[in-house]
């Protein structure tokens, strides 16, 4: 029996020392990735690879074959989960914008589809499939005339499911084909597909086909045939009619005619018989004809076209083909002819109205007035005279205040009515323009009516709301729901006296209220009033004119203007600054639009001939056109000077250029320097528009004037924002530290800062802090409350509220703009509702009521403003101020060892700061955490949710920071930490050898606690048989 002991005591020995290592999938210890991209363009992209917690590095691609690029590369045995970005470039674009993880234990051989999220453990596969199955195989085959596949991909989806992306995977004589599997087809009878070119940049056909799957073959598989421009789905080869057609025929200047055409040209291109007519019937001379070395047939015309007429092309043995005069707005010669810098819309005096229309591809423009905005009272309609830069011209004598107008314009063989897009005032639905004389619109004393004073733009704090939030229930006490004047009412208190509306913006301290888009938008109907239900307005419809769900009276545009005027001064009367949430990157209509009725196809970008969608709302305006930028500029102008307003939110910023938005903040800030400008840095798809152009936040430096909102702090705080139950620093993710401190310097570039560990940016954007826009919710997505309670489903109330005031309280102690979410400050819910843009009142509504039973939440933010307010140094604007005074812990010099806590120090009065240093500290772990301090006396100015300053009389050298807490201290003098030197030579002990670096010996312990327990049983069993 000795000999058994004898051997288990050396086993134990063994299996002691045998160090702990992750088991990875197929026991391979190499990751392959495979990377597919449907144009198999894989030059400038490398993968950004780090193992869970360490350092990211660049990989290349080593090879490729028909799975796309691929490389291997060893994995280190102490991770279990890897991370990692396609990447183009030095991260001048990503192929998906979130960090993407990989589980080493489970998968070791990985395949990524562009544009698309996650990855796949195998190639695709295409076996035999039968109908009626799980799956159903589908050979999709497509032909271009133009033979341009390149980018070109399917959108496919199960009727009712989920759609993917799926690569065109060979060609034949026909065109390009793809194999695809698609999953949960059982009992399905069609497949939905898209023929899209890149990510969403255009599609083939607008509309949505689909498959039927009743159609499967024999062999199993479901086989279609796809032909550009054509909706028709064929089944049967023998029916696709592929004759010569002209796909392209656009003009490059005013008597140069390019045309490509599907098939080749011949030799001799006088053979075709190129004729050119314009919509009246007359043929242009053409004074050449010769084939480019691409296939493109060129023809030159005898005198320049008309940009008001229409034309069209014929080649023998073709169809007759329209051309396209709108490839001339981009081009200098357009530009030089038509560009307009004077004023448009319809320019009022008490003696006459001038109405002034740019339309320089219209023959003819009339203009209706009417008595009313709605009625069949047409008064009369005015031919426009042609006048300079493609403008149309009307003068009407006396005085026309009141009186409603649209334009009648002819484009080629059609004509549309269209308002105004500079129209100021409109009627019900806006439908109509309205001539209005502002003075006539003005409440009592507006002339008086002043911004109020703001030091400098640091100072900021901003609320966003819904004008219908505010008062929409009945816990508001305000009378005019839903309305303008609604923020004019006073006095208004819950049932428990907690003030609502606009004495509780007062009460709370705010200095900017955002409200969502207060422009006439185009989802309710306004003939309906408060019963028109809800949306958050981001459909534009009439950018200059107010809502008109808003006003007492929709039917009256001067109700409109001046009740927006009235709350504009009550909110400007209690020291409030109001910044509007503008919508200038698309309209809610797109060929029924004001813009595309009057210059069709001139102020929206386009992919093949289709409207582009990188708005995610079937279109994009195309700010670098000189007019739709001069129309942006006129705009934010017009509503800063008329209406008061202090600042603009550019929804979905990315999808502007940037010289159009440096060229608007340099307008507005020429009228107060004092006018805030900011916006989303990304787009809501994919654009046409040059990513070096777009204004979104790896540009930022570009547009030094204009902030961007920082999701880099918003997601490490909470979360990802797409990804319910994702968490963050305060709800109990791991490894969001970075991203915390990126936001707490406005993100800008601080060396004590790992820029590769923060969330999504890993290189900083802001030139200064004043461009970061601190945030961790606002009304898209989850509110706060809804996505901590998804996060941590059995947290308690205390829990809840606790991370609801750490995340605010963060941003609140950051550079930068602090930005709040309306109702944030007494735990806001929408019971879940992550897109509630047109969901009803009952979910949108603030519960008033809430702040009573939320006190202690609602005082902390209060509390945490006014401390905000008292301490420049939580705004210091400058880049070089932030890196000279905030210090990390983290340091020889401020050691910190714990995980999931963010502290750091404000030193030397900075920004002329009372206090001469102030320690912040968050604390996200359920325990509390002890931190070194500074020797000095303190203040304890927030501690958790207490806010209660505190003199501290005794010396202590350290702070317990509590449980999901906070701790912020001040001290009037400037305390430092005891650095400790750097020599340039290692420190040496008195033998002269190097002191080693400590090393980590906790595996050593573990392994002599084994032998041990070994020893002990060993000498037990030894005893016991003894007795025996």
């Amino acid at each position: 029996m000795k000999r058994y002991l004898t051997w288990i005591l050396v086993i134990a020995m063994l299996v002691s020392f045998i160090p702990a290592q992750p088991v990875f999938a197929d026991g391979d210890e190499t990751l392959t990735i495979h990377y597919l991209r449907p144009e198999a363009d894989y030059e400038g992209w490398t993968v950004w690879l780090w193992a869970e917690g360490g350092e990211g590095k660049a990989y290349e691609f080593e090879g490729a074959d028909e799975d796309g690029a691929y490389f291997t590369t060893e994995i280190d045995t102490d991770a279990q989960k890897y991370g990692y970005i396609i990447r183009f470039g030095e991260w001048e674009k990503k192929d998906v914008d979130a960090d993407q993880f990989i589980d080493v234990t489970k998968e070791t051989n990985i395949y990524i589809t562009s544009g698309v999220k996650g990855y796949t453990a195998s190639e695709t596969t295409t076996g035999d499939i039968v109908v009626g199955s799980e799956q159903t195989l589908v050979r999709v085959h497509y032909h271009r005339y133009d033979k341009a596949y390149d980018g070109w991909n399917l959108w496919m989806w199960p009727e009712g499911g989920e759609g993917a992306a799926y690569p065109f995977t060979g060609s034949d004589d026909f065109g390009v084909y793809a194999d695809v599997t698609i999953p949960g087809t059982k009992d399905l009878s069609q497949i939905g597909i898209i023929v899209r070119f890149g990510e969403w940049e255009a599609k083939d056909i607008e509309e949505d086909r689909y498959l039927k799957i009743a159609k499967t073959n024999e062999e199993g598989i479901l086989e279609a045939f796809l032909v550009q421009a054509d909706e028709k789905i064929y089944y049967d080869l023998s029916k696709i009619d592929t004759t010569p057609k002209v796909m392209k025929a656009q003009w490059t200047d005013f008597n140069l005619l390019e045309l490509e055409t599907s098939i080749l040209l011949p030799e001799d291109v006088s053979t075709l018989k190129p004729q050119v007519t314009d919509h009246f019937g007359n043929n242009l001379d053409i004074l050449s004809a010769l084939r480019s070395a691409d296939q493109k047939l060129l023809l030159e015309v005898g005198s320049p076209i008309d940009m008001g007429s229409a034309y069209t092309v014929l080649l023998n043995e073709y169809q007759v083909s329209d051309t396209n005069t709108t490839s001339l707005f981009d081009t200098d010669a357009f530009n030089e002819q038509f560009e307009y810098d004077g004023a448009l819309g319809a320019l009022y005096d008490s003696e006459q109205t001038e109405f002034v229309l740019w339309a320089p591809t219209a023959q003819q423009v009339r203009l209706n007035l009417y008595q009313s905005g709605h009625n069949d009272d047409l008064i009369e309609s005015i031919p426009l005279e042609k006048g300079l830069k493609g403008t149309w011209l009307a003068a009407v004598p006396g005085d026309m205040h009141g009186i409603y107008y649209t334009y009648s314009v002819t484009v080629g063989t059609s004509t549309n009515e269209a308002v105004d897009p500079y129209a100021q005032a409109v009627g019900v639905n806006g439908d109509r323009g309205m001539v209005i004389d502002q003075k006539r619109a003005e409440p009592e004393n507006w002339q008086d009516d002043k911004r109020p004073a703001i030091v400098s733009k640091d100072d900021a704090i901003v609320y966003e709301a819904h004008i219908r939030d505010l008062s929409s229930s009945d816990s508001s006490d305000i009378k005019q729901k839903g309305k303008f004047v609604g923020l004019t009412e006073t006095g208004t208190a819950t049932k428990f006296g907690d003030a609502t509306g606009l004495d509780h913006l007062v009460d709370l301290g705010i200095t900017h209220l955002q409200l969502l888009p207060i422009f006439d938008y185009n989802s309710l109907d306004e003939t309906k009033g408060f019963d028109a239900g809800f949306n958050w307005g981001y459909d534009p419809k009439n950018y200059n004119a107010p809502e008109g769900t808003y006003a007492t009276n929709a039917y009256d545009g001067v109700v409109r203007v001046k009740e927006l005027k009235s709350m504009v001064q009550a909110l400007h009367n209690k020291d409030i600054r109001i910044i509007m949430d503008v919508v200038y990157n698309h309209t809610a209509l797109s060929t029924g639009s004001n813009f595309e009725k009057i210059v069709p196809g001139y102020y929206y970008r386009s992919v093949a001939g289709t409207f582009s969608n990188g708005s995610g709302c079937g279109n994009e305006t195309a700010s670098e056109r000189a007019m739709m930028r001069k129309f942006i500029i006129d705009s934010t102008a017009y509503w800063t000077n008329t209406y008061h307003l202090d600042g603009f939110r550019f929804d979905l910023m990315g999808l502007h250029d940037i010289e159009t938005m440096n060229l608007v903040a340099d307008n507005l800030m020429n009228i107060d320097d004092s006018i805030l400008v900011y916006g989303e840095g990304w787009t809501g798809g994919s654009t046409p528009l040059l990513e070096s152009m777009r204004l979104v936040k790896v540009n930022a430096e570009s547009a030094p004037k204009i902030g961007v909102f920082n999701d880099d702090v918003r997601d490490g705080i909470k979360g990802h924002v797409f990804t319910d139950t994702e968490p963050g620093f305060v709800n109990g993710g791991k490894g969001f530290e970075e991203s915390v401190k990126f936001g707490v310097v406005g993100a800008i570039q601080h060396d004590q800062i790992n820029n590769m560990a923060v969330m999504y940016a890993k290189v900083p954007y802001a030139s200064s802090p004043l461009q970061s826009v601190n945030y961790v919710s606002a009304h898209d997505n989850l509110t706060l409350r809804d996505k901590l309670a998804a996060t941590l489903p059995d947290a308690t109330e205390d829990e809840l509220k606790s991370m609801q005031m750490l995340a605010n309280g963060i941003v609140l102690t950051s550079q930068g703009l602090p930005f709040l979410h309306a109702g944030v400050d007494f735990m806001r819910t929408k019971d879940g509702d992550a897109n509630s843009y047109k969901s009803p009142d009952a979910v949108n509504q603030l519960n008033w009521n809430d702040k009573d039973k939320y006190k202690d939440v609602y005082e902390f933010y209060k509390s945490m403003i006014a401390f905000r307010k008292e301490h420049p140094a939580f705004s210091l604007g400058d880049a070089d101020l932030v890196r000279e005074h905030v210090v990390f812990y983290g340091t020889e010099a401020l050691p910190l060892e714990e995980k999931n806590v963010v502290a750091f120090l404000i030193t030397d009065h900075a920004g002329g700061d009372v206090a001469g240093t102030i320690f912040v500290a968050y604390n996200a772990n359920r325990t509390p955490v002890s931190i070194d301090l500074p020797a000095g006396k303190w203040s304890m100015d927030v501690y958790g949710s207490d806010i209660d300053k505190k003199p501290m009389n005794e010396s202590f050298n350290a702070i317990d920071v509590p449980a999901i807490g906070m701790v912020v201290l001040t001290s009037q003098e400037v305390l430092k930490p005891q650095i400790i030197q750097e020599d340039e030579t290692e420190e040496l002990p008195s033998d002269g050898e190097p002191i080693p670096e400590e090393e980590d010996n906790t595996a050593i312990y573990i392994n002599v606690g084994l032998l041990m327990i070994a020893a002990v049983a060993g000498v037990w069993w030894v005893r016991k048989n003894k007795k025996n």
